[in-house]
């Protein structure tokens, strides 16, 4: 089912609802989604609706209907304008998605530097991993970024730390710049 049909079946029964003349508490679980809402318009990049939501006081949590938060939805389409207002309008900043991957992680993992920084500057925790163990630092070097690599190490990121499969930030590197780079902290850390 998509996303419109989704939207335009509670429409259908919200007005059936309406027109059999249900009680207030009835009326009470056909409220619009507004978690959904949120997320669809981060998802879809309409700034507009995003705003206007917002301003309405719908929360900046959202997740979709697979689990997937706003807040990381904006950093899967790269839009730093959805970003900025969801950090403004106090997002969990570590909230996850449903393997467990927080908006640091995506945008380590995309390489985006500038998003890294945003989410760094409104506190967002480092070392935070996925399911799997997975760090941000790990994925930003599997990913081959060396300046998302330093920002990450600036911010306090442990090199040294490993997934669940044994693997440290060094083993995921995917260039030997980046393989370099974590080695030298690693060698600071000790």
């Amino acid at each position: 089912m998509t996303v419109s049909s989704f939207l335009s079946l509670r429409r259908c029964l919200l007005a059936l609802v309406l027109l059999l003349g249900a009680a207030p508490p009835v009326l009470a679980q056909f409220k619009p989604d507004t978690w959904y809402n949120v997320a669809h318009a981060v998802s879809r990049q309409n700034i507009p609706s995003l705003r206007s939501m917002l301003a309405k006081g719908d929360s900046p949590d959202a997740v979709d209907g697979e689990g997937r938060p706003a807040l990381v939805w904006a950093v899967q389409v790269n839009s730093i304008e959805a970003l900025q207002l969801l950090i403004d309008a106090r997002a969990k900043i570590d909230i996850r998605d449903r393997l467990g991957a927080t908006a640091l992680y995506t945008a380590a993992g995309t390489g985006n530097l500038e998003m890294v920084r945003m989410l760094l500057q409104a506190q967002a925790s480092v070392d935070l991993a996925n399911r799997q163990g997975v760090t941000p630092l790990m994925v930003g070097a599997g990913r081959g970024s060396v300046p998302v690599v330093r920002e990450l190490l600036k911010a306090g990121a442990d090199p040294k730390k490993q997934d669940f499969s044994g693997r440290d930030p060094k083993g995921w590197a995917s260039q030997p710049q980046v393989q370099r780079v974590i080695e030298e902290a690693q060698q600071r850390k000790r």
